[in-house]
């Protein structure tokens, strides 16, 4: 069965750390993965150049529950830190998908430099749910050319009940160049039920354009037929120039 494995906190760092999968786990959960032991600040670390590692993989065995934590469930972080993938998985929310089992700040957060993570792909979506802040938080302008495809973000994992992110499913400060969503078969995220907003892109200035937003559902259930609101907008664009035409914002 999935995740079988009952692990503590899993860090990755340097550049000699490649293509290592943390697949399978249940990390801050007891044996169940559907309650929370509390024993650490952080579920993954990834960081100081570890590049082209998966949490989660493919298989219908290798998707983790990453929950009870005190901070992060996943912390992608510093210059070097790319390629990383974070996949299948069930953060903030129980093997069952549908026990909350909150991390006590973001689900996932980049930062400090991290580019061109993936989270979540045609059919190998995560559930990032019922976490204490943000489902997926991007922290800064130098962490840019993220993906997000086929996630539940603020959901159970069959989409039909909230299971609330405290604030936005996705919150993006300042980067650049993200693509959340896409218009190919499963591309799209279900980002519903969220505390405060679906999708807050902010930025004092032009740094977060280039950012799209496509064949996504939000504010509704995973089918598209009945509304499971964000407690607030579903997409927030706060102090962007959205007309500045070499670095446009996208929505459609």
């Amino acid at each position: 069965s999935a995740a079988s494995d009952v692990y503590k906190r899993q860090h990755l760092s340097g550049s000699s750390t490649t293509e290592c999968e943390v697949a399978g786990c249940y990390i801050g959960t007891n044996n169940t993965g559907n309650s929370s032991l509390g024993t650490q600040e952080y579920g993954v670390i990834i960081e100081n150049g570890a590049q082209l590692n998966y949490v989660g993989y493919y298989g219908s065995d290798q998707w983790n529950v990453i929950g009870g934590h005190t901070e992060d469930g996943v912390l992608i972080q510093g210059s070097g830190t790319n390629y990383n993938k974070v996949l299948a998985s069930h953060i903030g929310i129980g093997r069952n998908g549908d026990s909350s089992i909150a991390n006590g700040n973001d689900g996932i957060d980049i930062r400090n430099g991290a580019i061109s993570t993936k989270v979540g792909e045609p059919n190998y979506g995560n559930v990032i749910s019922s976490n204490d802040e943000n489902g997926v938080f991007i922290a800064d302008g130098l962490s840019n050319y993220t993906e997000f495809k086929d996630n539940i973000i603020g959901l159970n994992a069959v989409g039909t009940n909230s299971r609330p992110n405290s604030r936005s499913g996705i919150h993006i400060v300042e980067a650049t160049n993200n693509i959340i969503g896409s218009t190919e078969s499963n591309g799209g995220n279900v980002i519903s039920g969220n505390g405060e907003r679906g999708i807050r892109i902010w930025s004092p200035s032009c740094v977060s354009c280039g950012n799209e937003i496509v064949g996504n559902i939000i504010g509704l259930n995973s089918s598209g037929t009945a509304s499971l609101g964000n407690g607030e907008s579903g997409i927030s664009l706060s102090l962007i120039h959205i007309s500045e035409p070499t670095r446009p914002l996208y929505i459609s």
